[in-house]
């Protein structure tokens, strides 16, 4: 369940990275009932932010806000 996660996130950024022409950070959101139509509560979009000017570690950071926080 996780591995396909990472690798729906994987591709998306990398299709991001790949069509971004300019060094500005990019912004995606998708719901994550995308990455397992199982997900039926808690189905707000997410968001992933890149940013193509900085060099890729292979790394994935999640931010965790807490109860009643927003990112």
């Amino acid at each position: 369940m996780i591995a396909d996660y990472q690798w729906f996130i994987a591709l998306l950024l990398a299709d991001l990275l790949a069509s971004t022409a300019s060094a500005v950070p990019q912004r995606v959101f998708f719901a994550p009932s995308v990455t397992n139509p199982a997900i039926k509560q808690f189905n707000n979009n997410h968001y992933a932010v890149v940013d193509p000017a900085v060099r890729n570690r292979g790394r994935l950071v999640p931010l965790l806000p807490g109860t009643g926080a927003t990112p």
